[in-house]
Formats: C-alpha cells, sequence, structure tokens
C-alpha cells in the first residue's frame, strides 16, 4: 500500500513496509539525543488527566486503550542505539500496553501523586512512549461516590497535539463499541505507520535535495550567534 499525498503539482509516494524494525526521522532522532543527553527530561512529556464518571466501565477504557496502541505501531516501540551504525534502531513490539492502577484516599495529596508520575521520565530503550494510570480515589465519607482519575502520559518522540485529537477520536470510538458489545466494530487499517515516514524521509533527504535545504538555512542563520 501506497499513501498519497498531493501538495499542488507535488505528489508524495510512501511505500508501506512489514519490517519491524526502522531508523528514526530527524525530528525523533533529536528528541532521543536530547534524552541521551540529559539522561531522562520531562521536557518533551504530553500528559492527559480525566476524571471518569461514576458509571464509566473502566475495563472498556482499558480495552480502548489497548486497541490504540496495537493500531499505532509509534506507540509500542523502544529505541536503541546499535553500535557501529550511525542511526539509532525504532524496535515494534506486539507485547500489549502495561497499565498501571493505585488505590488512594482522598486524605493523600492526589495532583502531586499525578504531577509526579507526569514527571518520571521515560526510559525510551525499554518501555513504551506512552503511559497509563488509574487513580481510584477512596472516599473516607460514607455518603461520598469513590471517583477515578485518568493519566495517560505520552513522549514527544512518539505523539503530538495535532495527534492527541485523533487518540482521543479512536479512544470515544473503541469505547462505544465495547459497552454497545459490537464485537465487529474495527477502525480501517492504516495506509502506513510512522516508521514507513521516518524511512521515507532518509531516503528522500539525501544529495541535491538535502545540500539545497541545509544552504537555504545555513544562509537564513548566517550571523546569529551560536547556541
Amino acid at each position: 500500500q501506497i499513501l498519497h499525498h498531493s501538495l499542488g503539482q507535488n505528489q508524495t509516494h510512501i511505500p508501506k513496509t512489514d519490517a519491524k524494525q526502522s531508523i528514526l526521522s530527524f525530528a525523533q532522532e533529536r528528541l532521543w539525543f536530547i534524552e541521551q543527553y540529559e539522561q531522562g527530561t520531562n521536557a518533551y512529556h504530553i500528559p492527559e488527566v480525566f476524571e471518569l464518571a461514576t458509571d464509566t466501565d473502566v475495563k472498556g477504557v482499558k480495552y480502548a486503550l489497548q486497541q490504540i496502541v496495537s493500531r499505532h505501531e509509534v506507540l509500542r516501540t523502544t529505541i536503541e542505539q546499535v553500535d557501529n551504525q550511525d542511526h539509532s534502531i525504532q524496535q515494534v513490539h506486539e507485547t500489549p500496553l502495561p497499565i498501571e492502577e493505585t488505590i488512594i484516599t482522598e486524605e493523600e495529596n492526589v495532583e502531586a501523586l499525578i504531577k509526579k508520575d507526569i514527571n518520571r521520565p521515560f526510559n525510551l530503550s525499554s518501555e513504551y512512549p506512552i503511559r497509563v494510570k488509574f487513580y481510584t480515589i477512596k472516599s473516607v465519607s460514607k455518603n461520598s461516590l469513590h471517583k477515578t482519575i485518568l493519566l495517560i502520559t505520552t513522549h514527544h518522540i512518539a505523539s503530538d497535539g495535532w495527534s492527541e485529537d485523533i487518540f482521543l477520536k479512536e479512544l470515544f470510538a473503541y469505547y462505544e463499541a465495547y459497552i454497545n458489545k459490537d464485537t465487529t466494530f474495527s477502525l480501517p487499517a492504516l495506509e502506513i505507520q510512522y516508521k514507513d515516514y521516518a524511512l521515507w524521509q532518509r531516503s528522500y533527504l539525501t544529495g541535491e535535495i538535502l545540500k539545497r535545504q541545509l544552504s537555504y538555512w545555513k544562509e537564513k542563520l548566517l550571523g546569529y550567534q551560536t547556541l
């Protein structure tokens, strides 16, 4: 399968591959360098926090999250530096997304616990670039109901603000199918995965094209102080 993207008179063809390994895109490589240089940083974490309605089917939410991670390979990849190779490798895995759960009381500082989990650095070499945690907050009063907080933290190396909107739409779609017991529901297969784009980008930005773009920015940035 090939994705055709039209922009004016230009058309880009990105071939789909079945490889489980791929090199990083240039954007991923920058973030991977920062992660290694800082030895873990929270600067590129994308957190989303939700308070679930009391009638929410938590099993349905877990199901929806697993379906999304299964659908998008970039959310279930790890990154490794291979000796004697110029580029790092992203490896796609089949293991289901680990989902954490914890029970706390409303007397505990919930906000501080969530912030701590948000800021905990990813180990991108051994864990997926997405973390999910459910916090069940037990009420000390008999007249109050327990409530559940859901934290989804993704690393910018695998997502961005535009992608988060798609993530939520798919989350609601899979959840609705689950609670309606629609076992036949599935979203259309993706024409390409992010690794296919990364491979295409590396093959496209070479030779004269790369030289032309580098020359453009060297001229634009000429005279500015070096960071």
